[in-house]
């Protein structure tokens, strides 16, 4: 998964289309329709070998990723700085598994920063308007702490 689901996916239609218009070159002679039906068939048969199994591990990774930032969207009160050392808990080390990158003008509601520790300081007088939060894990579960009290 380290090399990234969607480049697979975005290689499978010019593979086709190429694999495709490879048979059809090939049964220019009297085969051309078994042939077409043999790559069609076999399209067929991988594809609902392949994309069933790989369709529910993209759902679990979905629901990973989504985890902390659907508990993290249910706890804080925008407008939020949350500080995270990371968006997973450990056995998920992947380049799909980072902060969300903020908007240029930093004007989501919630903003994910990198815990920085006494660092941190900086930032909270950076946007002195934001509720200041923290996102770390009991385990696989994340865990929203406020730094201070939120605003009304």
């Amino acid at each position: 998964n380290d090399t990234g689901p969607v480049k697979t996916y975005e290689l499978l239609l010019p593979l086709g289309v190429l694999v495709v218009a490879g048979a059809a070159r090939l049964a220019d002679g009297r085969a051309r329709g078994a042939v077409v039906a043999g790559v069609v068939a076999a399209g067929l048969v991988g594809g609902s070998l392949f994309w069933p199994g790989r369709v529910q591990d993209l759902d679990r990774l979905v629901a990973r990723i989504r985890l902390p930032l659907e508990v993290t969207e249910e706890a804080v009160q925008p407008p939020a700085l949350v500080f995270v050392e990371r968006m997973q808990p450990s056995p998920n080390w992947s380049w799909v598994y980072g902060r969300p990158n903020p908007r240029p003008d930093l004007s989501d509601p919630i903003l994910y920063v990198r815990n920085a520790g006494p660092e941190n300081r900086r930032y909270r007088a950076v946007h002195p308007e934001r509720n200041a939060y923290r996102l770390t894990f009991a385990g696989r579960v994340p865990v929203i702490e406020p730094l201070e009290r939120p605003a009304r």
